[in-house]
């Protein structure tokens, strides 16, 4: 193995936060022009352990409070989510669904 490689292998190369929120967003497909955001999880960590999580089943009339109620439980949090790959098809199905 590569002595300068070997140095980093099972090591984390980012400084993450102490202190963050993980989002999580679920669809019904992954076509925004016909499909919807079907659920929000959101999960709370203090000194890197897991302290609170919440999930918003959504459905068309919700979806406006569930964001409110997100944005209240992340704060001022960092934020982390997972597949970010998704992030345009995720503010397009937002869009949709909020009109």
């Amino acid at each position: 193995m590569n002595k300068k490689l070997g140095n980093f292998m099972g090591n984390n190369l980012l400084e993450w936060p102490h202190n963050f929120s993980a989002v999580e967003i679920e669809t019904t497909d992954l076509n925004p022009n016909k499909d919807q955001i079907t659920e929000i999880a959101a999960r709370k960590y203090r000194k890197n352990s897991l302290k609170e999580e919440f999930k918003w089943e959504i459905e068309e009339d919700s979806i406006t409070n569930a964001l409110t109620e997100l944005e209240t439980f992340i704060g001022s949090d960092p934020v982390v989510i997972n597949r970010t790959f998704f992030l345009s098809i995720y503010g397009k199905c937002l869009s949709k669904q909020l009109g």
